[in-house]
C-alpha cells in the first residue's frame, strides 16, 4: 500500500473485509469471522500506515486496539516495526525511530470513562500528543493518531463519541492528524443521522490504495442520493429533496448539517418501514464509496 505521508487533519477509515471465496461480500459476518480467525487482520492497514509515518519522520500515537497488558502492546510495536519486512534497511530505520520514542502505544480501553464528554476525549488525545512533543522536542515533523470508537460505541455511547468527533475537528492542531478506524459493525449500528455526522466531521476518507479522498457537502449529498435511488428508483432522490425543501424548509446543506431533521423527515414522508429500507441503502452506499477494503 503506497500511503500518502502528509498530515491531512481528521480522517476516517471504514475497513471492509472482502472474502474472495464468498459470493456474499455484503455480509457483515465476513468481517466478524475474519477478525476471529486473524485478530490482527483488520489492524494491518493501521500498522502499515503507522510504519510509513514513522519512516518519514512523524511520531505516531497508536490507540486503536484493546491492549490490556504490556505483552499485547509489545506485539503491536513488533507488528508496526515489521509490517513492511521486505526491506531490512527500512525495518531498521523504523525500529530506530521507535527506540527514540516516536511511537506511543496506548490501550484504547483507558480512553473510556463513564461520565466523559466529547470534550474530555478530545482533551485526552491532545494532552497525550503535547506530552509526546514535549519529550521529543524537535525530533518529529508532527503526529499521526490512530484511534477507534469501540470503547464508546460498544457501550452504546454514540452521542458522546459523535460529540468528540465534532470537538476534535475544531481543535486538532495543525501538525497533528487523526485517523478514526470504524469497523463495519459500527457503521451498520449507526443511525442515519450519526452516519452523516461522521462523514461531515471528517475532512478525508482513506482507501485501500493508501490514497485520501476529500469530503464535502456535495459528496455526502451524492452518496445519499445514490442510496435513495438504489432503493426507490432513478430520480427519486430529486423528488424527495424538492419535497423536503418546499414542505419542510430542508435544503441540501441542512440535510448534511441537520441530519437528525433529515432522518425524521424521511420517516414522515415514507413511513418508518420504507424509510428503514432507504436508510439501509444509504448506509450501504457509504460503505461502497468510502470503504477501505481488505482481504
Amino acid at each position: 500500500m503506497d500511503i500518502e505521508r502528509t498530515l491531512l487533519g481528521h480522517v476516517i477509515g471504514f475497513p471492509y473485509y472482502i472474502n474472495s471465496k464468498s459470493q456474499d461480500n455484503n455480509n457483515a459476518d465476513n468481517e466478524h469471522i475474519k477478525d476471529e480467525l486473524e485478530p490482527s487482520s483488520i489492524y494491518r492497514p493501521l500498522y502499515e500506515i503507522s510504519n510509513k509515518y514513522l519512516e518519514n519522520g512523524y511520531s505516531v500515537l497508536y490507540a486503536a486496539e484493546s491492549l490490556p497488558n504490556e505483552r499485547d502492546k509489545a506485539k503491536v510495536v513488533e507488528h508496526i516495526s515489521n509490517v513492511n519486512n521486505n526491506n531490512d534497511d527500512q525495518v531498521e530505520y523504523v525500529r530506530n525511530d521507535i527506540s527514540r520514542g516516536l511511537l506511543s502505544v496506548i490501550n484504547a480501553d483507558v480512553i473510556y470513562k463513564d461520565n466523559a464528554s466529547g470534550k474530555d476525549i478530545a482533551d485526552f488525545f491532545i494532552s497525550n500528543v503535547y506530552e509526546m512533543h514535549r519529550k521529543l522536542q524537535e525530533k518529529t515533523k508532527g503526529t499521526m493518531i490512530c484511534n477507534m470508537p469501540d470503547p464508546y460505541l460498544s457501550r452504546g455511547k454514540y452521542d458522546v463519541f459523535m460529540a468528540f468527533e465534532e470537538e476534535i475537528e475544531k481543535r486538532l492542531p495543525e501538525n497533528v492528524g487523526l485517523l478514526c478506524w470504524y469497523k463495519r459493525r459500527w457503521l451498520d449500528d449507526l443511525s442515519l443521522a450519526h452516519a452523516i455526522n461522521v462523514l461531515a466531521n471528517h475532512r478525508y476518507t482513506i482507501h485501500a490504495d493508501g490514497k485520501y479522498k476529500q469530503g464535502n457537502t456535495n459528496k455526502i449529498i451524492d452518496i445519499i442520493s445514490k442510496g435513495i435511488d438504489n432503493n426507490l428508483g432513478e430520480g427519486a432522490s430529486v423528488l424527495l429533496f424538492e419535497t423536503m425543501k418546499s414542505a419542510y424548509k430542508l435544503n441540501q446543506n441542512s440535510i448534511v448539517h441537520l441530519p437528525t431533521s433529515f432522518e425524521e423527515t424521511l420517516k414522515k414522508l415514507l413511513g418508518k418501514e420504507d424509510a428503514s429500507l432507504v436508510i439501509h441503502s444509504i448506509l450501504a452506499e457509504i460503505l461502497k464509496q468510502e470503504g477501505f477494503t481488505y482481504t
